[in-house]
Order: structure tokens, then C-alpha cells, then sequence
């Protein structure tokens, strides 16, 4: 899809989201789909046989059933997906992943809810490993007569041996389905973005072996349009005192320079993913086996836009906090009592000079702290001691957007990247990003 410029901005300021191409954030499939729809009763129905990326060898298939019934302002749904195949084409072992799944959509005396149960299980011949676990859901809108300004509450709750690998759930408490397994005959999963352990998750991704609660708010404060996000999760089991964190600035950078690494780095302990990266750390044995952990991270997303010499002038600001520690708290802790934080800050300026041509600034920091339990570096101080770890990232970028018509446009993107990992050994990377897209749409 090829949009006119300053399209994209006004859209973000409006939604808070882009204009995407169809196939925006969708799986590539091949297979069989078949689709009732008007059916009577109200009644639907989709069925899908076939294969997507996370079906491996030519002898995996992807099975997946939805039946759907609606009933005045509701909709109700029975699923059911099933994953399997063989980890290797000659001798091999079988494995499959599975899922029952409930589901309702629709208002009840103008509260909007929408609410998942599901039942999963996996099998590895090779090593037989089974188990099964549970994951529910649920997201609740108030109505407006009894709350007077825009909130969403959502609750979950996903046991350790839930997996589902066709979703955005992150595996953490199940080795056999996380980024660096070898369990798909050494190959892998071919999405990187799964570590193994506890991660503390951006707000919109979840992991599994954890419940928790996400309160959403959408509101304005004269000309500044405000999205606040806040969520509180616990680990249900404590199995690994082995963390992770995405490293949200600069982790397009290096993906691109070391693409696809697992134990990179300087202290092997990075993995780079389609887009990104995350960076595993220990903590401290002795006091992860008195603990269960506990994850906080808080969204803010401004937005602003007004005019400069008669041009349209935006600003945007997303910040995410995030904290890990041995307790519950409200919101991400700013102290050593955190075991991580991080901090993740990006703003974005656009301005229109015409209608063909804008201008495109950033600006992104980024910043990760530990306490002493999430291990020491190597790196003497000036009282000759060793600290946790103290990161510091920062990314600058210029760029433009060119109209050549309708139907054409041409991107523009320069960065300066660096990272420094103050008490660490060489882990510090610096340097460039230039991009450039022609989009023609035929």
C-alpha cells in the first residue's frame, strides 16, 4: 500500500495506529480454507488445513476449526487447532500441540466483554515429554453511565504447560517450544522472539507460567491526546532463576548487523530475532529460590499536533517502564529494590512542508539497570569494585517522505546507533543506518 504523504501521521495521532499493507502482522499460510458464512441460525463456520512458517519439515500440517454463533448483540465460538508433524523426514519422531478453545464477544447492558478459555496440550515421541495446561482470558470495557471516562480492563491468567506456537504467546516455561530449542531436529523455531524463563514482556505480549491485569485509559489534556497503560503480572511457578528483556531502541539495528544469533555477544548472552534482539541474564540462585517474580511495566504514549508556518507539526512520545522484583507493586519500581528496570524512550517530530514532501526526526534512549542479585560485571569502578549491570542506548534518526504520485512514493531514513553497557567487557556496538524505499503500487 502506498499512502500520500502525511497520511501516516494524522492516522497515528487519530488511532494510534498506521495505515498497513493487507498483509500487515499476518501469517503466511498455504493450504485449504473454507468458509461458511450466513448459515442459519446465525451460525458460521471456518476451517483451515494446511501449513504456516512454524510447520517445519514437508510433513507437518496445521488443522484449525471455528464455529461461530451469534445471538442478539453477542457472538459465541467453539475453536480448535491442532499442530503436528515429525522432526525429521526419514526415522522421525512425532509431535504435536493442540487447543480447545471457548470464546464470547458482545455487550451486556452496554458493558463491552470479551472472554477466552482454552485447554492445550503438546507430545514429543523423541524424548516423551507431555503435559497440558489452561489459559483463560478476559477484557472488560465499563459503560459509560457508570464510568465517566474511557478505561479497559483485561485479566489472564496461563498456566506453565499451556503452549500454543501459532500465537503471540511467549513459551516461557516450556524449553521444548522457546527460540533456542533443538528439539524440531536441531532446527529450531523460526521465530526468535520466544526466550526461555522469565521476560519481562512489553504490555501488549504475554508469556506464559503467569497471571496478571492491564488497565488501559485514552484521554486528553488540552491539545495532548494521552494512552496510559499499566500492568502487573507474577510468575504462578518458580522453575529458573534465567530472565530476559527485549532491548526495544536499538534492537532493529543489531538484528540487522548479527541476524539470527543466538548466545551473541560479548558475555554470549543476546539473541537476535526478525526485528529485534533480547539479552538473557542469571540472577542470583540464592535469592531467586526464595521468590516468585514479579513483573510491572507502564505505558505512555503522547501525541500532539499543531501548526508551524502554516505547516502541520507532530509530535509523538512512547515511554515504557519496566521492573522486575520478589513482590507485587502498583506500578515499576525507580529503585534498587527492582532486581531490572529498563526504561525505553521514543519520540517522533513530522512536519508537512507540502503535500508531497515532509520532513522526519527521532530521537530514542534507552536504559537498563540491575540491582547486585542480577549479577556483577567485570569492569573496576574507581573504589575498585564491580557493579551491576548499567546499559545506556541511544538512537538518532533524520529522514524525509516523497510523493512522486498517487500511486508512488520514496522513504528516506538515516540513524546513528550506539550502546554501552557501562560494567561489562566490551559489549559497546556504534554505528549507521541508512534506508531507502521506493513503494510503486501497480
Amino acid at each position: 500500500y502506498v499512502w500520500p504523504v502525511n497520511t501516516q501521521f494524522n492516522n497515528y495521532f487519530q488511532k494510534s495506529d498506521y495505515t498497513r499493507a493487507a498483509d500487515f502482522g499476518k501469517r503466511q499460510v498455504s493450504g485449504i480454507h473454507f468458509q461458511g458464512l450466513d448459515m442459519p441460525k446465525q451460525m458460521s463456520i471456518d476451517l483451515f488445513y494446511g501449513k504456516t512458517p512454524f510447520n517445519i519439515s514437508p510433513l507437518d500440517h496445521l488443522l484449525a476449526l471455528k464455529i461461530n454463533k451469534d445471538y442478539k448483540l453477542s457472538r459465541y465460538s467453539l475453536e480448535y487447532l491442532r499442530s503436528s508433524g515429525f522432526d525429521a523426514i526419514l526415522n522421525g519422531y512425532s509431535f504435536n500441540n493442540q487447543i480447545f478453545n471457548a470464546s464470547y464477544s458482545g455487550n451486556l447492558n452496554e458493558w463491552k466483554i470479551d472472554a477466552d478459555f482454552a485447554y492445550g496440550s503438546y507430545f514429543f515421541e523423541s524424548n516423551q515429554t507431555q503435559n497440558n495446561g489452561i489459559a483463560t482470558k478476559f477484557n472488560i470495557k465499563p459503560s459509560s453511565r457508570f464510568v465517566n471516562f474511557p478505561i479497559n480492563i483485561e485479566g489472564y491468567y496461563i498456566s506453565p504447560e499451556f503452549v500454543n506456537i501459532h500465537s503471540s504467546i511467549i513459551n516461557g516455561s516450556v524449553a521444548a517450544y522457546s527460540s533456542e530449542t533443538t528439539s524440531f531436529n536441531g532446527e529450531g523455531i523460526p521465530d526468535g522472539a520466544r526466550p526461555f524463563g522469565g521476560v519481562m514482556t512489553p504490555i501488549h505480549i504475554k508469556s506464559n507460567n503467569r497471571y496478571g491485569i492491564n488497565i488501559n485509559s485514552e484521554f486528553s489534556i488540552g491539545k495532548i491526546k494521552v494512552n496510559l497503560g499499566n500492568g502487573i503480572s507474577r510468575e504462578i511457578r518458580n522453575d529458573t532463576n534465567l530472565v530476559s528483556f527485549f532491548h526495544k531502541i536499538n534492537g532493529l539495528y543489531l538484528s540487522r548487523i548479527e541476524r539470527f544469533q543466538s548466545q551473541s555477544g560479548p558475555q554470549n548472552n543476546l539473541t537476535t530475532f526478525f526485528r529485534g534482539y533480547y539479552e538473557n541474564v542469571l540472577i542470583d540462585n540464592s535469592i531467586n529460590q526464595e521468590m516468585k517474580k514479579s513483573y510491572n511495566v507502564l505505558l505512555l504514549n503522547l501525541k500532539y499536533k499543531s501548526k508551524v508556518f502554516g505547516k502541520d507539526f507532530f509530535i509523538f512520545y512512547l515511554g515504557e517502564y519496566q521492573s522486575l522484583q520478589s513482590f507485587l507493586a502498583p506500578i515499576p519500581l525507580f529503585s534498587n529494590k527492582a532486581i531490572l528496570r529498563n526504561q525505553f524512550h521514543e519520540f517522533d517530530f513530522y512536519i508537512g512542508l507540502n503535500h508531497r514532501f515532509s520532513l522526519i526526526g527521532y530521537l530514542g534512549r534507552e536504559f537498563v539497570v540491575g540491582n547486585s542479585s542480577s549479577g556483577l560485571g567485570d569492569v573496576l569502578d574507581s573504589d575498585n569494585n564491580y557493579n551491576p549491570r548499567n546499559g545506556v542506548g541511544k538512537v538518532i534518526g533524520l529522514g524525509f517522505d516523497y510523493s512522486i504520485s498517487s500511486k508512488s512514493c520514496f522513504y528516506f531514513r538515516f540513524k546513528k546507533v550506539d550502546y554501552l553497557e557501562k560494567n561489562f567487557t566490551n559489549y559497546f556496538y556504534s554505528g549507521y543506518e541508512v534506508t531507502a524505499e521506493l513503494k510503486i503500487f501497480f
